[in-house]
């Protein structure tokens, strides 16, 4: 379960607005890599990736909107 945590809660955690997401990374890979196997770390970045496009298209669609929104107008 304790490996299973870092999967979880990193994806998450570069999901939140914050200023600083990398740092996040950053302190969850330094508690994660003496408990996970090479694996699961695999798969934390893999879902981190998954969540950065995630975010990636959300911003695109909101700067999408906002230029539909200010030629409208």
């Amino acid at each position: 379960m304790v490996t299973i945590l870092p999967l979880i809660v990193l994806p998450i955690f570069q999901l939140t607005p914050t200023r600083v997401p990398f740092l996040w990374i950053f302190f969850g890979y330094a508690w994660a890599a003496p408990l996970a196997t090479p694996s699961a770390i695999l798969l934390a970045i893999a879902l981190q990736g998954g969540a950065a496009c995630l975010l990636a298209w959300l911003l695109l669609e909101q700067m999408r909107r906002a230029k539909v929104m200010t030629s409208s107008s």
